[in-house]
């Protein structure tokens, strides 16, 4: 890919943040069908959840991102449906790393992600 007529290849600096719908059918693409559908982390520590729930050392704690992005009371009455369009022009608003965990998020963001 060049920049214009210049010849010269384009670089991540150039492109990003100009490509809105290809970013948009990638992250609902990803929403419908994410690459691991199924994850686990297991406990070494005691940790208490924001909900007040407790994981003791030696417990596994499983989360699907493939029901988890077909959430109704984050992603609307069309969750099921692939609609680019919702992540643009801010219409994602209640987009969360922690709600939308195919990428996962915090301290273990997948490096891919951006």
């Amino acid at each position: 890919v060049f920049n214009g007529n210049t010849q010269e290849a384009l670089t991540f600096d150039d492109i990003e943040g100009r490509t809105p719908i290809a970013e948009a059918i990638f992250m609902e693409t990803q929403r419908l069908n994410p690459a691991s559908p199924y994850n686990e982390r297991h406990c070494v520590k005691e940790v208490t959840f924001p909900s007040g729930a407790k994981v003791y050392p030696g417990d596994t704690v499983q989360w699907l991102p493939y029901a988890t992005n077909r959430r109704t009371d984050t992603w609307g009455a069309d969750a099921e449906v692939w609609d680019p369009s919702r992540w643009l022009d801010g219409k994602a608003k209640n987009y969360d790393e922690f709600m939308y965990p195919t990428f996962h998020a915090g301290a273990r963001m997948c490096i891919g992600k951006n």
